[in-house]
């Protein structure tokens, strides 16, 4: 959550009017992520109850938590770590202060111990959230306060937040402020496998219309939270929100804002790992930070079809190991069509998804087609021909794609003849589960012939 508060008090200025929102609302999730990520490394085992007095200090940050002294030490050279990553992808250090409110158990903390005095309401009901400190001018001091509890991934996603508030000022529109934060929080930087909660996969895979202009038109889906959490530090407002203060309409705005993550979340990973637009995301992302006039869609016009046209095979395969890089499509291959008595020949490999053929392929004409080499479709599989195994995993198969529209998959094999019922650009695979590419191997070789 990204607030703002100004006219400070002393080292602890005192929180005034919220003016805009950022939160964490994946993290409760997020018992999945590996514990070797430098940007997502899960918190240590609960300890017994302690008093939140444990403060340190380093280059960019001030923590202030109950863990134990040790584990407050390692993490706080790890978020630190964290802000030189991100430093390095938006290509400019941070400057000025983090202070985090790293909380394991919110009994140990009265309400005095934060600054913020809605602290704990944003602590139970949405996990964390991030305030933007300003102090007077002649100070030249800018200071970001973090609260997040100690579940994996809360503190990293609200440091991205914290980061792009000290460092620009800003953090962009929802769909990049928020995706880009559970970007971090998810390993990615380490990982390019899809690695998210179950409950992001059901949802991505059930969510209807998952298109591109959905997500970036989206708006600020965080503005009723905002609102809320702005009318909550009122004076006017606090003796109405007294007696109940948290309803299930808030929990419902708080789902509600979920979906718009886990969606925003699917198309950074995207753009961020799929090398035909990764550099376009990243000067997108930076005009945002800097306050350049830009728009998605200005920026990715050129490639809007293959866009829209991969993002929606994505979506269509998504789950838990799919890599976006060996997924991508090579829009750059020529094709052309094979003259009488020519001779075509196609590498193909296993770890990668549908793979150019370079064969323009008219229908009703008939093919001949022979493979060599072998491949294996998990590290600890048999090679096998490209006939594949028994229940057809491993087996060479093929499509037709014409005008950004791809044909069923068809059966090929190792060897034989196929008569194409439609015309287009064929392209070929191993046939495998789209999640399960990552630890293939070998290729084949396809030579193919018109009849």
């Amino acid at each position: 959550m990204v607030f703002h508060a100004s006219d400070a008090e002393g080292p602890r200025p005192r929180a005034v009017r919220a003016v805009g929102i950022c939160f964490c609302l994946h993290a409760i999730f997020l018992a999945t992520v590996s514990s070797s990520s430098l940007l997502a490394e899960e918190f240590p085992a609960k300890k017994s109850v302690r008093t939140p007095a444990v403060r340190h200090r380093s280059r960019h940050l001030e923590l202030h938590t109950d863990l134990s002294e040790q584990d407050a030490k390692v993490l706080s050279r790890k978020l630190e770590s964290v802000l030189r990553v991100l430093g390095k992808y938006w290509r400019r250090p941070v400057v000025g202060t983090v202070v985090c409110y790293v909380v394991e158990d919110l009994s140990n903390w009265p309400r005095s111990s934060f600054p913020y005095p809605e602290a704990h309401i944003l602590l139970k009901h949405v996990k964390g959230g991030t305030r933007l400190v300003t102090f007077p001018a002649e100070t030249a001091r800018r200071e970001v306060h973090v609260y997040a509890m100690a579940d994996p991934g809360i503190v990293q996603h609200e440091l991205v937040h914290a980061y792009c508030l000290l460092t620009f000022g800003t953090c962009g529109p929802d769909w990049y402020k928020e995706g880009m934060a559970e970007f971090a929080s998810r390993a990615e930087g380490n990982h390019l496998e899809v690695i998210c909660p179950v409950e992001v996969v059901h949802f991505l895979n059930e969510d209807e219309g998952p298109s591109i202009p959905r997500i970036v038109r989206s708006g600020e889906f965080t503005e009723p939270l905002t609102d809320k959490f702005d009318n909550m530090g009122s004076q006017k407002s606090r003796a109405s929100f007294n007696q109940n203060r948290w309803s299930s309409t808030d929990d419902e705005m708080v789902r509600k804002a979920r979906e718009s993550y886990h969606r925003s979340w699917s198309l950074c990973h995207f753009l961020f790992h799929n090398r035909n637009y990764q550099h376009r995301f990243h000067l997108l992302g930076m005009a945002y930070l800097n306050n350049v006039e830009t728009n998605f869609d200005r920026m990715f016009r050129p490639v809007k079809r293959q866009l829209e046209f991969e993002y929606r095979h994505f979506r269509e395969h998504f789950d838990q190991g799919y890599r976006v890089d060996l997924c991508r499509w090579d829009w750059e291959k020529e094709f052309a069509t094979l003259t009488s008595g020519e001779v075509k020949a196609v590498h193909v490999s296993a770890a990668r998804g549908y793979q150019p053929s370079g064969l323009m392929v008219n229908a009703k004409e008939t093919y001949r087609y022979r493979s060599t080499g072998k491949w294996a479709t998990a590290s600890d599989r048999d090679e096998t021909t490209a006939d594949g195994e028994l229940a057809g995993r491993g087996r060479l198969v093929g499509a037709i794609l014409q005008d950004y529209v791809l044909s069923e998959p068809f059966d090929l094999g190792s060897a034989g003849e196929i008569t194409i019922d439609r015309s287009g650009q064929l392209y070929l695979r191993c046939q495998d589960t789209w999640h399960e590419l990552g630890d293939n191997r070998g290729r084949v070789t396809v030579r193919w012939q018109r009849k």
